[in-house]
């Protein structure tokens, strides 16, 4: 069965600072939550949907790296020292003129992709971020939109919240716009260029692990 992307990528070589002291012997991507580690928990979602799965790799990159070896075929990007925005200009992905499914590895849900596919034409897309409806009750980048053009973002808080997940068209923003530092400075240039969209209630089951406390409970 032809899968919904040819490519996706997770977003794994951070140095998940805030849950150390256990991220300074194993990259966060290793950390376990709930009896499996966060790596395994977003390549069964991207293996779901996607063809050819990328992951970055920087902090502890060996250990991520045997890791992945020992569970299958990836592609395998070393981002080390860079942030991880610099892959959508630097790396061989800037070429990829299609859409690509993009999340970080500690960001869970059910997506539902054929609601997005239904509301969406992907083919159109230069960025797409889905959202959650968090109840107000994380920290983390909130959006104000309107007919799923994005409006601006920031950390006051509304219905409306980053979940870790999008769509973006690497050629397609190396096109629009030059290189950028951070998502966040990213997603800015694509609300001046009227190119940033958004999708909410297509998520459900949705989790992000930001600290220590969330797995040692």
């Amino acid at each position: 069965m032809k899968k919904i992307f040819d490519y996706s990528l997770i977003m794994s070589a951070g140095s998940g600072s805030r849950m150390s002291p256990l991220t300074d012997y194993i990259p966060k991507a290793l950390v376990c939550y709930k009896n499996k580690e966060l790596i395994d928990r977003a390549i069964t979602i991207h293996q779901s949907v996607s063809s050819n799965v990328f992951v970055t790799v920087g902090h502890k990159k060996e250990l991520l790296t045997k890791h992945l070896v020992n569970k299958g075929s990836f592609n395998l990007m070393d981002t080390s020292g860079h942030d991880n925005v610099w892959w959508v200009f630097n790396s061989v992905m800037k070429e990829v003129d299609k859409p690509v499914f993009v999340s970080t590895c500690d960001n869970f849900a059910d997506i539902n992709f054929d609601s997005i596919l239904s509301s969406i034409d992907l083919s159109s897309i230069v960025c797409l971020l889905i959202l959650v409806d968090s109840g107000g009750e994380r920290c983390g980048d909130y959006i104000e939109e309107k007919d799923n053009s994005v409006i601006s973002i920031g950390r006051e808080k509304t219905k409306n919240l980053c979940s870790g997940f999008q769509i973006i068209n690497p050629y397609k923003i190396n096109q629009l716009i030059g290189e950028q530092k951070s998502f966040r400075d990213l997603w800015e240039s694509l609300i001046e260029k009227n190119a940033l969209n958004c999708i909410s209630g297509s998520i459900s089951n949705w989790d992000a692990i930001d600290n220590f406390d969330q797995i040692a409970t």
